[in-house]
């Protein structure tokens, strides 16, 4: 049964989109505007830079680079758009605070308590997740949601609302205002440093090796998280990897176990792997065998921005936005072991007997609580 106030139904505000998802729909799921759209829904082409109907009247699955402009939900179940169509015409639900709307979601609901939003890459809500301005809170106990979807009903809310707040483990660290690694466990080799660098805009935090060949830095927050299946996790930071030699340097940004040599161990994980010698960044996981997958960007001295989503069944990373794929990881066991705590994790190893640099402009991470 749903607590619902009287008069809620009547906020629910519809609009009619030209949506480009072609496959069946179901009541409740989540679209978002296509913001870098450059035709109308007439098929009339603009360029890039000028703004047109159809970015406030054409509606996708959210992504990495829309899901900030949340459309809102589908109005009703639909079929397939007809063969050759580009999509089809539909009613959604537009997102308005205090609202009771149904809500596609793929986290089993407790009444009154779990907070929903949506993921980049679905059309379903996750608990935790706070990608979006809009989120939701459920309004029915639905205990059989997680590892299928289904409709829940629930009351919109802001994903920056106190409750929404709440229902989120966050660790957001920019070093310059945390005044360093406070809250961070250090093992530095000697003659490396960990410092605040206030040249930069903003401020940074460099860690710095020394001319010895396999000198190491390791930085763990205390902070954890556990990667838990139908909730959602969001890590993201901004490093610059600068070694002496082009190639020679070892380095890990992500999350780990408690670990004091990170790249030699490799337990559980999941994160960016750069190994000694070889030019290129891995995006990588780890339960028992090691998983990972070349991404072609290498230790460059230029700032990349870093970042895993997990929808609450699969793992996405992203650098610079662009998303590179693991072999296919759908579960949670298959990525870290069932209840391991998993630390923000900073590592830079040098690989040879050359200074090496690694510069952190930013870090955070957030998980269902």
């Amino acid at each position: 049964m749903s607590h619902v106030s009287a008069g809620q139904e009547a906020l629910v505000s519809k609009k009619r989109v030209f949506c480009t998802i072609t496959t069946a729909l179901k009541r409740g799921m989540c679209v978002c505007y296509d913001r870098d759209r450059v035709t109308d829904e007439r098929g009339n082409s603009y360029a890039a830079t000028v703004v047109n109907t159809g970015r406030f009247r054409v509606v996708e699955t959210p992504d990495l680079g829309n899901i900030e402009d949340f459309a809102g939900w589908v109005a009703a179940d639909y079929g397939a758009a007809p063969t050759g169509e580009a999509g089809r015409f539909i009613e959604i639900i537009t997102p308005i605070i205090g609202a009771c709307v149904p809500v596609y979601a793929k986290s089993a609901c407790v009444i009154n308590s779990t907070i929903l939003g949506p993921v980049p890459g679905q059309t379903y809500m996750v608990a935790g997740a706070v990608f979006s301005p809009w989120a939701v809170k459920a309004v029915q106990t639905v205990a059989t949601l997680g590892t299928t979807a289904g409709e829940v009903q629930a009351i919109v809310i802001r994903s920056d609302s106190r409750e929404a707040k709440m229902s989120v483990q966050a660790l957001e660290t920019h070093f310059m205002e945390q005044a360093g690694v406070s809250g961070w466990t250090q093992t530095i080799a000697s003659g490396g440093a960990v410092s605040l660098i206030v040249t930069e805009a903003g401020g940074v935090l460099q860690l710095l090796n020394d001319n010895t060949d396999d000198d190491v830095i390791n930085l763990q927050a205390l902070a954890a998280v556990v990667l838990t299946a139908s909730k959602a996790l969001h890590f993201k930071a901004r490093v610059k990897l600068t070694p002496t030699t082009a190639n020679q340097i070892e380095a890990f940004v992500g999350l780990h176990a408690t670990d004091t040599d990170i790249v030699a161990g490799r337990a559980n994980h999941i994160g960016f792997l750069k190994d000694d010698n070889d030019a290129n960044i891995y995006v990588t996981a780890k339960v028992g065998t090691e998983t990972k997958t070349d991404s072609t960007v290498d230790d460059d001295a230029a700032y990349h921005v870093y970042e895993m989503i997990y929808d609450g069944g699969t793992l996405t990373h992203y650098i610079d936005g662009v998303a590179h794929a693991l072999a296919a990881q759908t579960y949670v066991a298959a990525l870290v072991a069932a209840g391991t705590m998993i630390r923000p994790s900073l590592e830079l190893r040098n690989g040879d007997a050359n200074i090496s640099a690694m510069t952190v402009d930013y870090l955070f991470v957030r998980a269902a609580a």
